[in-house]
This record gives C-alpha cells, sequence and structure tokens, in this order.
C-alpha cells in the first residue's frame, strides 16, 4: 500500500502489513454510494446509509461475489468462504448483509461479523459538512490535503491521529485468524469487485466488509 502523492509506503515504520505465516486470499469489496456521498458531504466515520443506488450495487456486487468463477472468472481459491467482515457503519453493513444473503442461495453463508478495526479514517471538523463549506471555511487546508493527504491532516486533531490506514490493524485479526481466504468490502460506490491474493495456496476464503 502506498501514498501516491508523497510516494512512500502507508505501512512504513509500522511493521509488516500481512503477518508472518498468513496464507489467505482476501478480496476487497468497495460498498455501494452512500447518502453523504451522494449529497457531496465529507462522510468519514458519519453512519450514512446506502442510498437506493447503493443498495442495487450492494446487490449487483453481491451477485458477483457469489458466483466468482463465472466468466469473467475472479482469483479466488474454489471453496467456501470462511467469514465476511465489515465495519459497524450502516452503509458496510448493507452491502455485507447482501453478500451474505447471495451466498445464502447456494448453501450455508459463512459468519458475518461487522469489525471497529475496518471503519472509515475520522474527518475531523469537516465530517459531515459539504465540500462546497469546506472550501469556503478551509480552502488552503484543503487544497493541501488534496495534495498530500498524509501530510496535510490537519483539520483536527481526532482526523490526525485517525490517520494510519486503519485495516492495515486488521489484517492481524481477521484473515490471520481464518488463515485461508479473506474477502473485505470497503468504501465507495461500485458495480464490481476486485480479488487480490495475498499467498495462493488456499482452497477457501474469507470475506469483509470495510469503512
Amino acid at each position: 500500500m502506498d501514498d501516491p502523492s508523497g510516494g512512500r509506503a502507508l505501512t512504513a515504520g509500522r511493521g509488516p502489513l500481512i503477518p508472518d505465516g498468513l496464507d489467505a486470499t482476501l478480496v476487497l469489496v468497495r460498498h455501494g454510494e452512500s447518502a453523504f456521498i451522494a449529497e457531496g458531504r465529507f462522510q468519514g466515520q458519519a453512519d450514512s446509509p446506502l442510498t437506493p443506488l447503493g443498495l442495487r450495487q450492494a446487490a449487483l456486487v453481491a451477485g458477483r461475489v457469489a458466483a466468482p468463477h463465472a466468466s469473467p472468472a475472479l482469483p479466488v481459491p474454489v471453496g467456501r468462504a470462511l467469514e465476511l467482515v465489515h465495519s459497524p457503519l450502516a452503509r458496510t453493513t448493507q452491502t455485507a448483509a447482501a453478500i451474505e444473503e447471495a451466498l445464502a442461495r447456494a448453501g450455508p453463508p459463512p459468519p458475518r461479523r461487522p469489525d471497529a478495526g475496518f471503519l472509515e479514517i475520522h474527518q475531523g471538523d469537516w465530517q459531515g459538512l459539504h465540500r462546497d463549506e469546506i472550501g469556503e471555511r478551509y480552502g488552503p487546508q484543503l487544497a493541501g490535503w488534496r495534495r498530500t493527504p498524509l501530510v496535510a491532516a490537519n483539520h483536527s486533531r481526532r482526523s490526525r491521529r485517525a490517520s494510519a490506514p486503519p485495516s492495515t490493524r486488521c489484517w492481524h485479526g481477521s484473515p490471520g485468524r481464518a488463515s485461508r481466504s479473506a474477502m473485505t468490502a470497503r468504501r465507495s460506490p461500485v458495480t464490481g469487485t476486485r480479488a487480490r491474493p495475498i499467498r495462493g495456496r488456499s482452497s477457501s476464503a474469507t470475506m469483509g466488509s470495510s469503512r
């Protein structure tokens, strides 16, 4: 995981991103469109539910996840997923529930649980504000944040404390515990999934939904 604007690894100085001995496939899934995003508001950890479009996107991605080897096939191991993990926020809970429902049509779904380690980064005083208001009140800070978000996350103490990528803390708990394969659903609207193998000898998958 790299910081595109800063040209440095987000995990620099934090130890390995993947725990030693983990043999797993982690699948990351973005959640559907949320109300705050549709309204142009900075979201962060505000509990903004999916819009009607977001619910439709969640259903589409759930169908794709439930049939990963349909053409074009996703690089996901054959076999039942071990776990479905998501942040406690409504938007990811709704997306994870849609995936759970789709998986249940083919048999017992994997256990689903919320994990606060997958929460979105808190956006401090900007959280919940419309982007236009932030531009008017915090113009220079906003411009700096867009250029170098990890350096310029100074709009509140809380946002600075939460500036580390939260989900890097979870690899040592969720996929590591399952030790086979993992799937997580993450922020922003989508109509598809990305699957990325961590290490490739697994025959099953663990899933999770984040942010």
